[in-house]
């Protein structure tokens, strides 16, 4: 009896499963070769600062692809306003984003929108993103040896909106994410799609 009782122990213990817990990989942060401070998590998530270029306006773009706007973000303070009689009129802080393509070259257009009534937008500034600019090298080599895997072109839209300030490209090696920090400010996060 003794024996059946192990045996049944050891086959029961073989078929249950061992959560096994992933190794957890604390931000390093590091100034890269180019200058930028770039916080790296394992070897398949880095992230750095990035200030934006403005771009003229208005920015009309001929060769666009895919074009999004992101939910309503906060009220926009009147700081123009001096005491007294003055009309109420609610500006709301909103971003858009124009993905588009010259030739081999993708780029990012960001928006930055204030929006009243229905009939009242107003674009108060344009960034152009390039991925492979210098702002950006850092955080491509800190993450040049990661085990990437090529997928399939994403399904659904390549801009995902995570809340009125940020937002994620989908691409078919990385997701970059962009959070607005400031005017020009972004922090952009690199996201390697690894084995």
């Amino acid at each position: 009896m003794p024996f059946v009782l192990t045996l049944l122990v050891l086959v029961a213990a073989d078929s249950v499963a061992v959560p096994h817990p992933r190794p957890t990989h604390s931000p390093t942060a590091r100034v890269g070769v180019f200058g930028s401070a770039v916080t790296t998590e394992g070897n398949s998530v880095a992230s750095t600062s990035v200030r934006m270029v403005r771009s003229p306006l208005p920015k009309i773009v001929a060769n666009a692809e895919y074009m999004t706007v992101g939910p309503r973000g906060p009220v926009i303070p009147d700081t123009t306003s001096g005491p007294g009689f003055h009309v109420e009129n609610r500006v709301f802080h909103r971003l858009r984003v124009t993905l588009g393509s010259s030739e081999t070259v993708t780029w990012l257009l960001i928006d930055d929108i204030g929006t009243g009534r229905a009939d009242s937008r107003t674009v108060t500034a344009s960034y152009m993103f390039s991925p492979f600019d210098e702002s950006t090298r850092d955080l491509w080599s800190a993450l040049q040896k990661a085990p990437r895997v090529l997928g399939s072109d994403p399904e659904g839209p390549p801009i995902t909106w995570i809340g009125p300030t940020s937002f994620a490209w989908i691409t078919r090696s990385d997701t970059l994410v962009f959070e607005q920090k400031a005017d020009s400010l972004f922090k952009v996060t690199l996201r390697a799609r690894v084995r």
